[in-house]
């Protein structure tokens, strides 16, 4: 079977604002259980080993370039989700389709339990403990979208 590999990438301290948000929210399955045993934001977000998922995606690596070499040999297309739109037309250009690029906005709805204040200095310990991430997804996007 042929097929391709593609990948949307988030800036690391969003996605994780984002599933404490989520899982802190009505629309999640387990929601009421969340909340109870995560009632503070920084507390999970600091509570738990880093949250690197940049080994999930290539396996483990040695260094930076071992890991960038690992992305390109297994995704045929990396794109972003801040280039939401501009990644859906490359896709569309490799695949030689033109794909919807309306965005689709699956904001969770704020709530009492999910509303959450995250000071410079939190996202500054966010990004330390997930240095990973944070390098792998600033490279990528500069080096694929020129930010």
């Amino acid at each position: 079977m042929d097929f391709r590999l593609f990948t949307f990438l988030r800036d690391p301290v969003d996605r994780l604002i984002s599933v404490y948000r989520y899982n802190a929210s009505p629309i999640s399955p387990n929601y009421q259980a969340w909340i109870t045993s995560h009632p503070d934001f920084e507390a999970w977000v600091m509570g738990y080993p880093a949250n690197d998922v940049s080994s999930f995606t290539v396996g483990a690596v040695g260094d930076m370039s071992e890991y960038l070499d690992k992305m390109y040999a297994r995704f045929d297309f990396i794109g972003f989700q801040e280039h939401y739109e501009e990644s859906m037309t490359r896709l569309g250009r490799l695949l030689g389709h033109d794909l919807p690029c309306d965005r689709v906005e699956n904001a969770t709805q704020a709530t009492d339990h999910n509303r959450i204040e995250v000071s410079d200095e939190l996202r500054a310990k966010i990004r330390d403990r997930n240095r990973m991430d944070c390098e792998v997804y600033q490279i990528l996007k500069d080096v694929l979208y020129g930010d």
